[in-house]
């Protein structure tokens, strides 16, 4: 049985932008708001800090996610909890303690999660599992709005799904990377519950058809669960 989909829109790091990211996430019932920071190191772009992170959490009250694409993340856990982060998300591949991070991350009171890059084995991340709250999947290289879809990626979806459902975990399993109404269904029928989609995807004029389109996805792939 599928679980109920989250959607969550990934912003922009402009903050001259931010009212209207946040509004945009409001009229299209975005169930969090998702931020990707990144290092130069880990990935070749550049960010934003914890900063950001404050400004942005004096605007709204949506759940805000930090994605943090960078080297070594237990050295600025901290910073972006305490700026407003309500979940953390850390990649495996980064050059960390994992175990060491996750207990950094837990301790200070913030929801964990894993990420994986889309060549990482899901098997890599099982021992942690227990102890997250989300496994986030990327099904596309970095940066997603460049790089396609990889279709074949979606078993470790499947695979994560099927090792909760075994184990009664209740971790959320997250998809950024080339989500559109075409790719949503069959990322849905996997197992992910929870999309995270490019701010780009709900412009002014295709927001009511675009969000009808992601919801037609999703109703799609679950009558064919």
């Amino acid at each position: 049985m599928l679980q109920p989909i989250r959607l969550s829109i990934n912003i922009g790091i402009n903050p001259f932008q931010l009212p209207k990211e946040i509004q945009k996430a409001e009229i299209m019932r975005c169930d969090s708001i998702h931020v990707d920071v990144m290092d130069g190191h880990f990935v070749p772009n550049l960010s934003i800090g914890p900063d950001f992170i404050a400004a942005l959490r004096s605007m709204t009250d949506l759940p805000i996610e930090v994605h943090l694409l960078i080297q070594q993340p237990d050295r600025f856990a901290r910073d972006f909890i305490e700026a407003g982060a309500d979940l953390l998300i850390v990649h495996l591949e980064s050059h960390h303690d994992i175990q060491k991070t996750i207990n950094l991350i837990r301790g200070l009171g913030c929801r964990c999660g894993l990420a994986l890059n889309p060549l990482t084995l899901f098997e890599k991340s099982i021992k942690y599992l227990p102890q997250l709250q989300t496994i986030l999947f990327l099904i596309s290289n970095f940066p997603p709005k460049i790089h396609p879809f990889q279709p074949e990626k979606l078993s470790k979806i499947r695979k994560a799904k099927e090792f909760r459902e075994k184990n009664n975990l209740n971790f959320e399993i997250q998809v950024e990377g080339g989500l559109s109404a075409q790719t949503i269904p069959s990322t849905v029928i996997a197992g992910a519950n929870t999309l995270i989609l490019e701010s780009s995807f709900f412009t002014e004029e295709l927001s009511v058809q675009t969000l009808s389109e992601i919801l037609k996805g999703i109703d799609e792939a679950s009558a064919g669960g």
